[in-house]
């Protein structure tokens, strides 16, 4: 199976199952990056306090790399699917567990998203709370690493780094996301 295509198995597999791609804002993906790299922490932390360095051009080569690696995989998707979403983390992520799982199944049910039983190929419905869910509504397993709500405050160097961005013009790529992004030059 090629990523580039569906096989005759690979048609079928595509038919059955939806495709979702969860995607991030690209600044957010990169201070999340540069926030684990100074860290070294990977999960479960608070790292609020720590505000990171933004460096333009890192910035520019993250782009090209996740914009290139996320609309290869979303074109040979389209290409041989019928069944794509495309979900924002932004959309979704506040919230306790039962919140965030009613928003995605918002999303889902919006987009028309079709889930099937094998091997009948009959249509599910989206899954509706778990037990586990029904018997904890006030959790909220997601649990941000840094609290700041502004990308702006999660960094030392806000102007400078607008100021490189305007500079080699990716100024408008910083609050895009990967998946229908323009190529950069």
């Amino acid at each position: 199976w090629e990523p580039t295509s569906c096989s005759t198995a690979g048609t079928e597999f595509c038919s059955i199952y939806p495709c979702i791609f969860i995607q991030r804002k690209n600044i957010d993906i990169y201070i999340s990056k540069l926030k684990v790299k100074l860290s070294k922490i990977y999960y479960g932390a608070d790292t609020t306090d720590i505000k990171v360095k933004a460096n333009a051009e890192e910035f520019k080569i993250m782009l090209e790399t996740y914009s290139n690696f996320y609309n290869t995989c979303y074109s040979a998707v389209m290409n041989s699917h019928q069944n794509v979403t495309i979900i924002n983390y932004e959309d979704w992520a506040n919230g306790l567990d039962h919140e965030q799982l009613d928003k995605i199944r918002f999303i889902l049910r919006s987009n028309k998203t079709k889930f099937f039983k094998l091997p009948s190929k009959e249509f599910v419905d989206i899954p509706t709370q778990s037990k586990y869910l029904k018997k904890n509504l006030n959790t909220k397993t997601l649990k941000r690493q840094d609290k700041n709500l502004l990308w702006e405050d999660k960094i030392s160097n806000y102007s400078e780094f607008i100021g490189e961005c305007k500079k080699i013009g990716i100024e408008e790529s910083i609050n895009k996301r990967q998946i229908n992004f323009w190529s950069l030059k």
